[in-house]
């Protein structure tokens, strides 16, 4: 028994990466960064649809209000004819 304790692995009892603290702490801000990297790329994809969106908005609202005036002008003048 005494031979065992004399002759163990001075391997055994090092850190691995599971059980270092200070590694886990490393990978874990190495995680989060590359969480906040991820996180900022959709925010820039959201806001460029946002924009995207707004300016198709705009454009919805001016032919619409261009077809309601075509249509007050022609209520007024009678239809101007079949279609």
């Amino acid at each position: 028994m005494l031979r065992a304790l004399i002759h163990r692995d001075p391997a055994s009892h090092h850190r691995t990466p599971e059980n270092n603290p200070l590694k886990q702490k490393k990978q874990n801000g190495q995680e989060r960064k590359a969480k906040h990297r991820e996180l900022e790329q959709q925010l820039a994809e959201r806001q460029e649809e946002l924009a995207r969106l707004g300016v198709e908005e705009q454009s919805l609202v001016r032919v619409k209000a261009e077809q309601e005036a075509l249509l007050a002008r022609l209520t007024e003048s009678g239809g101007g004819g079949a279609f």
